[in-house]
């Protein structure tokens, strides 16, 4: 039985292409799995990234609606302050206009009372600058100027009485 180195080589090359065919379909097979693998981890992170985002997306927008709710508050707030301060501040305002204008009236009425006090009880000079006006006036009025009466000069009794202005 003798085979030939023809034969030989000829089963040898057979049996390598049959090898080497094993090797490519068994080199599809696997390239077609991970590929296969490859794509469905692919598939698979795409989906948690997307997820993931969404999640995100969904708690940027809650946090934004608190926020814009906490800055809606603040607002509010600093508002209700600001009109609390300014209806202070008219309160103040008119009580002190209130004040300056008792300050006036007490004053106006110091001033007349002060004005009354010197009418009824004039200055220990004046009487004497009274008299010699008359007398510089002439001998018609000096008949005038020698006459005394009881309100022209205060007495002990005058000073100590009360008088109401009115």
């Amino acid at each position: 039985m003798g085979e030939t180195a023809e034969q030989i080589t000829v089963a040898a090359c057979r049996e390598a292409e049959e090898s080497s065919a094993r090797a490519q379909g068994e080199a599809e097979r696997l390239v077609a799995t991970a590929k296969a693998e490859a794509a469905e981890i692919l598939a698979r992170s795409k989906a948690e990234a997307e997820a993931t985002v969404a999640q995100a997306r969904k708690e940027a927008a809650e946090h934004r609606r608190r926020s814009q709710e906490e800055v809606t508050a603040l607002r509010d707030e600093a508002q209700a302050r600001m009109r609390a301060l300014q209806a202070d501040t008219e309160t103040i305002r008119q009580e002190r206009s209130q004040l300056l204008d008792d300050i006036r009236e007490i004053a106006t009425r110091v001033e007349e009372v002060a004005r009354a006090a010197d009418a009824r009880f004039p200055p220990p000079g004046a009487a004497a600058q009274a008299e010699e006006a008359i007398l510089q006036s002439g001998p018609a009025g000096e008949a005038d100027a020698t006459e005394v009466t009881a309100t022209d000069e205060p007495t002990a009794e005058a000073g100590t009485r009360r008088h109401s202005p009115g």
